[in-house]
């Protein structure tokens, strides 16, 4: 009998522990090693930035390092961040030894890579209580051209600023943030050479292939109380990865599909005739359409190696035939 549609959220992504964590044994073992060294002489955790493709795990990734730290984490859009005061206020709530992760780095402007680095620094970039600072043109929105010219303004030392509430500079250098982790996610790689980067301790790269899909989307439906055998999973991450569809929605798609069919636990044999049906309204017909003739072309080009390789060349054959008569 049907039942109502299981609970598939963002929180099931995260391996519960680094030992779950499957998807890249020697990256696991890796953050394994660097979390008992941090338990072990009680510093924080190194300042990090995950590279990978969209939806590789890189933020559910930081969960995972945060619950074996036991540490809060603050989630941070840099996609909506607008001024220094608005990474401010994140860096200001953070404790000491918990985690800051500021995802969508991919497109951050230098002025808010600089304003990391200080933070990183402890250094804070906003005094309490005061007003967003107010540049020529703009109400200090990054992403206008006058931005640039912060640096040369009276009363702002670098690109980010302080708020000029307080007017002794000596009461705002004495207060800096605490000592906590900053974790930046990006699509694509960050020069960690770079003055505005060198503060980064630690770089890891994540990957989204068959395998590693066909891992996450067994957790996620293992943690939502339903069960699928490896060769059912390794067929719903081949799809996930072939077609681009994102893993919570192909692991909400056969929930639905196993609720609705009274069904807990499923097999390679059951699910793999239906999976066309289950997927078929989140893949996109052009992509599948190009993804289908590239294999049909592939099959026809492996069939021809397969025939030239057993047929005889006619010379071949000719000689055979003179060396009958």
């Amino acid at each position: 009998m049907p039942t109502n549609t299981p609970s598939i959220h963002f929180g099931l992504l995260a391996a519960p522990t680094l030992t779950h964590f499957r998807e890249s044994l020697s990256l696991a073992n890796t953050l394994s090693r660097t979390v008992e060294e941090c338990q072990r002489s009680g510093c924080r955790f190194p300042h990090t930035l995950l590279v990978g493709p969209s939806d590789s795990g890189k933020r559910s990734l930081v969960s995972t390092i945060a619950a074996e730290l036991a540490v809060p984490v603050i989630a941070v859009d840099a996609t909506i961040i607008g001024s220094s005061d608005d990474l401010h206020a994140a860096f200001r709530r953070a404790l000491d030894g918990s985690i800051v992760v500021i995802s969508g780095m991919e497109g951050a402007l230098p002025a808010m890579l600089r304003d990391i680095a200080r933070a990183a620094a402890r250094n804070r970039l906003s005094g309490t209580g005061g007003a967003r600072p107010t540049f020529p043109g703009t109400p200090g929105n990054w992403g206008t051209p006058n931005f640039k010219g912060m640096a040369g303004i009276p009363g702002f030392p670098g690109i980010g600023g302080f708020s000029t509430d307080e007017p002794d500079p000596r009461a705002r250098a004495s207060r800096r943030y605490e000592d906590f982790t900053i974790i930046l996610t990006s699509r694509s790689p960050i020069p960690v050479d770079s003055g505005h980067c060198n503060w980064i301790e630690r770089t890891f790269y994540l990957t989204r292939t068959q395998a590693s899909e066909a891992v996450r989307l067994e957790r996620v439906l293992q943690r939502a109380g339903l069960n699928i055998d490896a060769a059912g999973a390794a067929s719903l991450g081949r799809c996930v990865s072939d077609f681009g569809l994102r893993t919570l929605t192909c692991a909400s798609l056969v929930a639905e599909w196993m609720r609705s069919n009274g069904l807990t636990t499923v097999t390679h044999d059951v699910i793999e005739p239906e999976i066309s049906r289950i997927l078929e309204c989140s893949i996109d017909p052009v992509r599948a359409a190009e993804i289908f003739r590239q294999q049909a072309t592939e099959l026809t080009a492996g069939r021809e190696e397969s025939v030239s390789a057993v047929d005889p060349q006619p010379n071949q054959l000719t000689s055979n035939r003179q060396g009958i008569a």
